[in-house]
């Protein structure tokens, strides 16, 4: 339910962005836009390409997290909320690396990797060649730096990580981990403040359960200048610590570089788990619609919420509706 809600009202930004509603048609053009940028900028770029490239290298690095890929694809494909649990206690498994630090170089006849070097002493340094299409090589480096570990419930347990991904010494990916703290199990992550930058393109994200019952989220999008494109802001709360199936949203924002500002709040989950959802849309404090739900019942008396937008004008639009090429199962 939290990872829909933001997806809406990420998408809620998009339709806003103008002074006046865009049809659906116009809605439908500026999210395929949107996924050519992602394709260009991110997925088709030459870091991308190098790690695609160099599946076999990666699969055999020196440590032990990269073993269980099945397991996070069956995260994945389950319960969200246990990804960031299953990353770290992962990470956490392998156990501090300072054995494995210096320099590795990846040995292609004999498929393996090989530690030359012994400096540096406080990173990781992975470098192999990689072909590209044309037969071109390139100069592949990932490093894991900045590294720290504590003990958690008499276990060692990882609180920052960086991870720079370099080919041609232009780097393409870089993972800041600034921040992770545990209760009184690996499993139970209280919080988290990690960077992830890919490109031109900057992604931060801190959750905060510091102070249970009280769950914060914060979702930041900006280019590497740091000047924000947009903000989501979550705030939740969970009745039954440590984190579990029982949170509850509260409230949620979204803002914009060009002065858009959503803003929303859910009341009590009813017998059926059903959160009405209410709030306004403004542009530079200037009011352009309101945000409006109610529960229904489908054709086999299923509850469901009902989401719609209602403008100064009061015309009101279905948000259902608006958004059915990007949830063609509907909203319910």
């Amino acid at each position: 339910v939290l990872l829909f809600l933001l997806v809406a009202f990420l998408i809620t930004g998009l339709v806003v962005c103008k002074k006046k509603a865009p049809t659906k048609d116009e809605t439908r053009s500026a999210l395929r836009e949107g996924l050519a940028t992602i394709n260009t900028n991110v997925l088709n770029n030459t870091g991308n390409k190098a790690l695609m490239g160099s599946t076999t290298a990666l699969q055999n690095l020196p440590l032990g997290f990269v073993s269980k890929k099945s397991q996070l694809l069956r995260a994945l494909a389950g319960d969200k909320k246990a990804v960031p649990r299953f990353v770290l206690t992962t990470l956490n498994t392998s156990g501090p690396w300072d054995t494995l630090a210096g320099k590795w170089r990846w040995n292609e006849s004999l498929l393996r990797w090989e530690h030359y070097s012994t400096t540096p002493t406080d990173s990781i340094l992975f470098e192999w060649v990689w072909l590209d299409s044309a037969a071109q090589s390139h100069n592949c480096l990932l490093a894991f730096s900045n590294y720290e570990w504590t003990k958690v419930g008499g276990e060692d347990a990882l609180t920052k990580l960086k991870v720079d991904l370099r080919v041609d010494d232009t780097s393409y990916f870089l993972l800041n981990l600034k921040e992770v703290r545990y209760g009184s199990a690996m499993e139970d992550i209280r919080k988290i403040d990690v960077e992830l930058t890919v490109v031109n393109i900057k992604f931060t994200l801190v959750f905060d359960y510091t102070a249970p019952p009280k769950v914060n989220l914060t979702f930041r999008f900006a280019f590497t200048n740091d000047k924000p494109w947009y903000q989501i802001v979550l705030s939740a709360k969970d009745n039954t610590p440590p984190l579990g199936d029982t949170v509850i949203a509260q409230s949620a924002t979204y803002t914009d570089y060009n002065g858009w500002r959503v803003a929303t709040t859910f009341t009590e989950p009813d017998a059926d788990r059903i959160q009405l959802v209410n709030g306004t849309i403004t542009k530079s404090g200037a009011h352009a619609a309101n945000i409006k739900s109610e529960k229904k019942f489908d054709q086999n008396n299923v509850p469901y919420l009902y989401v719609w937008i209602e403008y100064p004008d009061g015309t009101t639009e279905d948000i259902e509706e608006l958004f059915a090429d990007l949830f063609p199962q509907g909203g319910k």
